[in-house]
């Protein structure tokens, strides 16, 4: 016998949420720092996820490019590892125009440095 269309609908929601809710529990903040990789390179900040491989290597799942702040995001990452990701980025995004150490012999970058200078230009006027 078919199952009511509205029933499988209602089923399938129910089962949905209590997946968000256990997904949800199982990402608390602390567990979502561990998971996310955040490497830092010369050029730019890299974001991975731990769990998941791609190519014998973290799955990559942004990437905060030191120059521009404008944050690349990979693919379709999960909500709540993009909101971290984005909660990252956007502690470097506030800091335009400071100086951000990239190596252990004293080099650093201009954060933001090609978005600051629209801005240095505004302030001119």
């Amino acid at each position: 016998m078919a199952r009511n269309p509205s029933a499988k609908t209602y089923e399938r929601r129910w089962h949905q949420q209590s997946r968000d809710m256990k997904e949800a529990a199982a990402h608390a903040p602390e567990r979502l720092a561990a998971r996310v990789f955040v490497g830092k390179f010369p050029c730019g900040l890299s974001y991975a996820d731990r769990e998941n491989e791609e190519g014998g290597d973290y799955k990559r799942l942004a990437f905060l490019p030191y120059d521009t702040l404008k944050l690349e995001v990979y693919g379709k990452p999960h909500r709540l590892l993009r909101a971290w990701i984005e909660a990252d980025a956007a502690t470097y995004q506030a800091r335009i125009g400071e100086r951000e150490s990239v190596s252990a012999c004293d080099q650093y970058v201009i954060l933001g440095s090609k978005a600051a200078a629209p801005r240095a230009q505004e302030v001119a006027r």
